[in-house]
Formats: C-alpha cells, sequence, structure tokens
C-alpha cells in the first residue's frame, strides 16, 4: 500500500525526468516507491453557491499519514501471475473526465468496473458496507453517492493491466493499455480478476487500484433536504461518471519488479514485503508538497471551482472552458508561480518582437558609421533590453526546477535568431563605404531582407523618444533598484523574481525599444551634438 504522491509531484511532468532520482522524499509507504498517483479533488457546495474542498482521511489500517490515498500493486488472485514491472518513463490515465452519461457495470465489459463509487454507511473497518471488494456490492456506484454517507465516500480507480510491450506512453496516455478480457463476478469485481490480456496488449502489468477516502462527515448539518446532490468533482462534474486518475511510474531501479516476484502476500501488507523499505508515518508526514499554483483552493469556502470550471451536469461531454478569470491560474500553471510567470511572459513579448531584426535606419544611420561614441550609446541601449530579458531568463528557470527546458530553449533559438538574421542583413546591406544607402524598396527587393526592415525614421512619430525614456527607466533604473532592495532584504540573496513589476509593463513598451534608442540618439543628438558622431547627420 502506498499513500498519494511524491515531493517532486510538478505541473509539468517531464517524460525524460527520472522521477526516482529527483525526488528528495516520499509519502509512500515504501521508500522506493517515488511515483506520481493523482486524482480529481472532491467539493461540496454550499447552498449560498461557494465551494469547499471534502478532506481526505486515512483509510482503514494504513496508519495515521495526513490524509492521502491507498495504492495497491495486484498480481490476480492466488496462484499469483507473473507480472511485468512498468519502466523508466511509464505513465497512463483512467477515466474520462469529459464524460457525463455512463452505462451501469456489464458484467462482460470489464472496464465499467473500474470506476466507482463506495457509500460508507459506518466507518468500521469490518462494518457492513465494508465487506465487498472495491467496485462491487450493494454499497458502490459508478456516480457520486446520491445521499449523505455517514462514514464517508471511497473512489475506487482500477487501472488497466494489459501493456502493448512497446509504448511507455501514447498522446491519449491510454492506448498503449487496456482491460483484461472475461467476464467479471459481479461478488468481487476486478480486483483479482484473472482473465486473459488481448493480443494486441499481451504482455500483464500489476493491476493499480486506487482508493480515496473523502471525509463528508462534516457536512451532515449542510446536506440538502430536498434530495439534490451537492458534491461536485474539481473539472465541474457533480455526476462522478468523470472520475479519472493518472499514473506516473517512478520506482527506484527493480525495486517493484522484486516485490511483484517475491511478495504475495494476500493481504497486502507491508510489513510482509521485505525487499522494500517501510517509512514511518512521522518520515511520510515530513515530506509536504508546496502549492504549485498560486490560487485558494481549500481550507475555506471559495466562489468558484478550482481554475474557474463551471459545473457540466451533461448528459452530453463537458467541453472545455475558458473563463477570464483563469488567466492567473493559467499563468501560474505555465511559470509554476506567479511571480516567475510575469517575468516569462515580458521576455516572451520582448522576443517576438524585436524578432523583426535590423531595420533600415540601424543600417542607414548607425551600421554605415565608424566606431564611435554615438555607436557605442546605441547598442548599449539598443540591446540592454534584450540582455536583460535572457537574464530573467536564465533567472527564473535556475530557480524554478520543474520548468520545461524547451521553453527556454525557444526562447533561446528566438535570441539566436534574431542575432542570426540581423547580422545577414548587416553584412549584406552594409559595404562600409560612403556610398549613399539604396531606398528601402530596393534594398528589400536586392537581399530578400523585405520582412526584416521596418519603416524609416521619416515614417516614425516622435513620441518614440517618450517610449524610450520610459523604456530606459522602467527596463535600467527600477530593476537596480529592486537589485539594491533585494541584496537587502535578502542578505545578498537576489530574489528571481526582481523583474516582477517591471515586467508587468514591459510588453507596453516592447515596441519602442529598438526604434525607440536609435531615435533617442537621433533625437538627443540635436539638442546635444556632443554626444554623437556628427557624420550620423
Amino acid at each position: 500500500m502506498c499513500i498519494k504522491s511524491l515531493e517532486d509531484f510538478n505541473l509539468t511532468m517531464n517524460p525524460a525526468d527520472d522521477y526516482a532520482e529527483l525526488a528528495t522524499c516520499t509519502t509512500c509507504r515504501f521508500k522506493e516507491d517515488k511515483s506520481n498517483y493523482w486524482t480529481a479533488v472532491l467539493y461540496f457546495k454550499h447552498a449560498n453557491g461557494s465551494y469547499i474542498r471534502v478532506p481526505q482521511y486515512p483509510n482503514h489500517v494504513v496508519g495515521s499519514p495526513n490524509g492521502g490515498m491507498t495504492v495497491y500493486y495486484i498480481a490476480g488472485y492466488p496462484p499469483f501471475q507473473k507480472v511485468k514491472a512498468f519502466q523508466k518513463g511509464f505513465r497512463m490515465i483512467t477515466g474520462d473526465p469529459t464524460i457525463r452519461l455512463k452505462k451501469p457495470s456489464d458484467v462482460d465489459d470489464v472496464p465499467s468496473w473500474a470506476l466507482s463509487f463506495r457509500c460508507w454507511e459506518d466507518t468500521e473497518w469490518l462494518g457492513p458496507s465494508n465487506r465487498y471488494a472495491p467496485g462491487a456490492g450493494p454499497y458502490d456506484t459508478v456516480h457520486l453517492p446520491n445521499k449523505f454517507c455517514p462514514g464517508g465516500i471511497r473512489s475506487n480507480i482500477f487501472f488497466p493491466n494489459c501493456w502493448d510491450g512497446e509504448h511507455v506512453d501514447t498522446p491519449d496516455h491510454f492506448s498503449h493499455m487496456s482491460y483484461p478480457l472475461g467476464q467479471v463476478d459481479p461478488g468481487m469485481g476486478i480486483i483479482w480478476h484473472n482473465g486473459s490480456c488481448p493480443s494486441t496488449h499481451p504482455v500483464r502489468t500489476p493491476t493499480i487500484l486506487y482508493e480515496i477516502a473523502w471525509d463528508t462527515r462534516p457536512f451532515k448539518d449542510l446536506w440538502p433536504t430536498d434530495g439534490s446532490q451537492p458534491l461536485v468533482m474539481s473539472m465541474g462534474d457533480p455526476t462522478g461518471y468523470g472520475q479519472h486518475g493518472d499514473y506516473v511510474f517512478g520506482w527506484e531501479g527493480d525495486s517493484l519488479q522484486r516485490a511483484m516476484d517475491t511478495c504475495l502476500d494476500a493481504f497486502g501488507w507491508p510489513e510482509n514485503c521485505p525487499e522494500l523499505t517501510i517509512l514511518t508515518d512521522e518520515e511520510i508526514n515530513e515530506c509536504v508538497q508546496q502549492a504549485r499554483v498560486d490560487e485558494k483552493v481549500e481550507g475555506e469556502y471559495i466562489p468558484a471551482l478550482p481554475g474557474c470550471n463551471p459545473i457540466q451536469n451533461g448528459p452530453e461531454p463537458a467541453t472545455m472552458a475558458m473563463d477570464p478569470d483563469m488567466w492567473a491560474t493559467v499563468l501560474s500553471v505555465l511559470k509554476v508561480d506567479r511571480n516567475a510567470g510575469y517575468s516569462r511572459v515580458a521576455a516572451i513579448t520582448f522576443l517576438l518582437c524585436d524578432i523583426s531584426s535590423t531595420s533600415y535606419d540601424e543600417i542607414r544611420y548607425i551600421w554605415r558609421q565608424r566606431w564611435g561614441l554615438s555607436k557605442i550609446l546605441y547598442l548599449i541601449t539598443r540591446y540592454y533590453g534584450l540582455a536583460l530579458t535572457i537574464g530573467m531568463l536564465i533567472m527564473t528557470n535556475l530557480r524554478d526546477p520543474s520548468a520545461q527546458p524547451s521553453v527556454f530553449a525557444f526562447l533561446s533559438l528566438l535570441c539566436i535568431a534574431e542575432t542570426v538574421t540581423g547580422l545577414y542583413c548587416v553584412i549584406k546591406v552594409t559595404d562600409f563605404t560612403n556610398e549613399p544607402l539604396p531606398p528601402k524598396s530596393e534594398l528589400s527587393a536586392k537581399y530578400g531582407c523585405n520582412f526584416l526592415i521596418k519603416p524609416t525614421m521619416e515614417d516614425m512619430n516622435k513620441t518614440y523618444l517618450v517610449g524610450c525614456t520610459a523604456n530606459a527607466i522602467i527596463f535600467f533604473l527600477f530593476p537596480l533598484y529592486k537589485l539594491k532592495e533585494s541584496i537587502t532584504d535578502q542578505l545578498g540573496t537576489v530574489r528571481y523574481n526582481l523583474f516582477k513589476d517591471s515586467s508587468l509593463l514591459s510588453p507596453l513598451l516592447v515596441a519602442f525599444h529598438r526604434d525607440g534608442a536609435l531615435n533617442f540618439l537621433l533625437i538627443a543628438g540635436k539638442y546635444y551634438p556632443a554626444l554623437v558622431d556628427p557624420k550620423l547627420y
């Protein structure tokens, strides 16, 4: 048995990561298990329309962990079958969060027994409502119970246990797996179902079962008296038909295979598996998962479900919803926390706006001139924002280990693309002579740089000076102030989100940056000629 998931759970879940190596602790009973186990969360809807998360509590006879779920790895009914442990990178899901109408369990349909809810009439381990196998008996339904359950509710989630032997994952995270064939014993369900695997998925793997205990007892006095059902799953499902589970393998080395080969206790007591290292409740509870999204989701009533998910009753399948209020959550999901999110959004905006590369005016007024104060001032002004952007990316990624490397790699490629395209046109167009520069139209046609060349200075508005000044303040003076403040506050440790406030405004100013830098020199030169090269005019 295993309780919940590991400390290394994150929002990106890169399939290339080895979670057994990355994790620093685990909330599982066995130390070797660093896998990730996930399900949707249950909420209680108050009569006033607000929601509160239904707390989880320990299952029967599993000790005193802080809530969590019980996870079973099953090798079939004794005599146990030989099963093959999952491989590094393996992941799968079961269930469909969009379903709002589901047929009852059928003895000829194994998957129809995979997902159910147990309505506990009491809290005793051997009480009347707990004497049946998960998914079987009169107390289990495929939908959320339509009455108050005095002992709470238990989710039962069985994963498929027949593998195609080739793919550790598929785009839908399910097609590489299948449930076994054969009829189901209504009295036992599929917990020990020994049906054969289909020819398309011939490899038998352990049967994984999640049991999640939801403590509905505190809501007894709030339960509706009109017969309505007040529970709803976090993805907006009030039926329970959309119950689903996710699994990401993370066992150390061959520990799972050794356990499945030698730990054959039918009751699954951890003490009867000497192959594995058992953790105490204290060790388990010391492993705490930090919040990954800056959103209040438990402990108090909230006005809407997490992510502003709307309730969709069906019977038609649920659809993806994008509420305007979701953007704060989306930013947090993409960047793990809101502060890092602002910086990356600003960085992406800056680079996309700046990708137009070398402008006609840069070639006309800067690159054709000899090296001097004007060119140095221009390059400092021109590329300071780019350097700051790269700095923001590096800092946010270094302090955010769960960020997808592809995000940083993509933005780095944009930086490289800007440099390469800019140099291409500079080398092609600039002959470093005193010959007049061809008209922009001729330049574009001759060198194929049309998409790179922006309007000339004559086409630009003088308000660029305002933009450039604001840009200098936002990108230079304010970050330096924040840096000083950060060093003072953090005893020399620079916070990776020190650019948060400035980056909020940067998307409005990046358009001024390139040509604003050039115009700054051109306009300032009219009033302070000593600053620039006379040949610039």
